[in-house]
């Protein structure tokens, strides 16, 4: 994704937060696809830039010239109630990895943390909080890494909101093992 300067001048398609959220999935195959830009509107303000940085091939396009490493002055538990306050889903990533995880940071995921769920690479999960969804990906780099891991939801509908349902175990929604 490319973190540019967002102006809405440019003769870029948006689309207001509202409408990106439950169909977003749409919007990133529409921007795959298309090669075209997609800006993410809140209140009329552009918020988020959507663009290809690799091509078919797995050739780079664009590069982000931004730190995207750096470190923030919040707290985890501030991170957290952040992605909540913009109604998203945190997701602690690679929680496996022996480097830029959670369990190599702390050691342990704090039982009163508000994670959504975690993301592993590996088979075997560590000791976690009870009742935190487990998703599996393979992390993927590189085009032929991509699905080499997954994770199966059961849900109504492939939507945003029935995605949080299985992550939370409701209405009979739940991430298959």
């Amino acid at each position: 994704m490319y973190h540019g300067p967002i102006s809405l001048e440019d003769s870029v398609k948006t689309v207001p937060k509202a409408q990106f959220k439950p169909k977003a999935f749409a919007y990133f195959r529409m921007v795959e696809e298309t090669g075209e830009d997609l800006i993410i509107t809140d209140h009329g303000k552009a918020g988020m830039r959507i663009s290809r940085t690799v091509d078919e091939h797995d050739r780079v396009l664009r590069h982000n010239k931004r730190l995207l490493s750096g470190a923030t002055d919040l707290s985890l538990e501030e991170v957290v109630q952040t992605i909540h306050d913009a109604d998203g889903t945190a997701i602690a990533a690679h929680i496996d990895r022996p480097s830029f995880s959670i369990l190599s940071q702390l050691g342990f995921i704090p039982k009163d943390l508000e994670l959504d769920g975690v993301e592993m690479c590996a088979d075997t999960a560590p000791a976690l909080p009870q009742g935190l969804a487990v998703l599996s990906s393979s992390d993927a780099h590189r085009l032929e890494e991509i699905g080499a891991r997954r994770t199966r939801l059961v849900v109504a509908q492939p939507t945003y909101a029935e995605m949080r349902m299985a992550l939370k175990s409701t209405g009979g929604r739940r991430v298959a093992t």
